[in-house]
């Protein structure tokens, strides 16, 4: 019920709609989400870290750290 919450307020629908979607589409928006939430993270470190820490947030956005 979380996950439909959460996509509801991505998506501004009410949580029984999200769940009357495929799981398949479900999934697919959820792992969208994700990724969209991590960029968001990595963006607000760029935008109000350090230079090394800047650094490290693009290497990481690039896949070059794990």
């Amino acid at each position: 019920m979380l996950a439909a919450a959460i996509l509801g307020e991505t998506y501004h629908k009410l949580p029984h709609e999200i769940l009357a979607s495929p799981i398949e589409k479900l999934v697919l928006d959820l792992e969208a989400t994700k990724i969209y939430r991590e960029y968001q993270n990595q963006t607000s470190k760029i935008e109000n870290g350090s230079l090394s820490e800047q650094i490290k947030a693009k290497r990481k956005m690039l896949g070059l750290i794990v």
